[in-house]
């Protein structure tokens, strides 16, 4: 399998995880994905869309949700009130607890260690993979 089949393949894999953690939380994937790239400080809607590589439009829907849900709240930004902020409530912080424990829960449950994979290793590759990601994305041009 090559790199391009193998990142599908994690990314699919990954998605089953993140439905069993939302269904528990009675969430959309969208939403935990939403809730989890929420920063303690904010983010502005634009920026959370743009991190999520998703349409404004698709991402009012999911916030909306989360709104009636109590998991966020939104405020205008003092200095431009064009722009809306979007903070976790305290309900939120307290999901974004069960998300992240629940990640760690299904990791441990991969037991890495148990098949003589070095645990760091593949930490290290993983963020090295990610920061390469991040640093390289194409803007709608392939």
């Amino acid at each position: 399998m090559n790199l391009s089949e193998l990142l599908i393949n994690l990314h699919i894999n990954i998605l089953y995880f993140l439905r069993l953690i939302a269904k528990k939380n009675h969430l959309s994937i969208q939403q935990v994905l939403c809730v989890y790239s929420i920063p303690i400080d904010g983010i502005t809607q634009t920026n959370l869309a743009n991190s999520l590589a998703i349409d404004v439009s698709t991402l009012s829907r999911n916030l909306d949700k989360l709104l009636l849900l109590n998991i966020i709240y939104k405020r205008s930004v003092p200095e431009d009130e064009r722009f809306v902020k979007i903070f976790l409530t305290s309900y939120g912080k307290t999901i974004f607890k069960h998300i992240i424990h629940d990640l760690n829960v299904y990791c441990k449950h991969m037991n890495l260690n148990h098949n003589n994979l070095d645990n760091q290793s593949i930490v290290d590759s993983l963020s090295q993979l990610n920061w390469n990601l991040l640093t390289n994305k194409i803007k709608d041009e392939y």
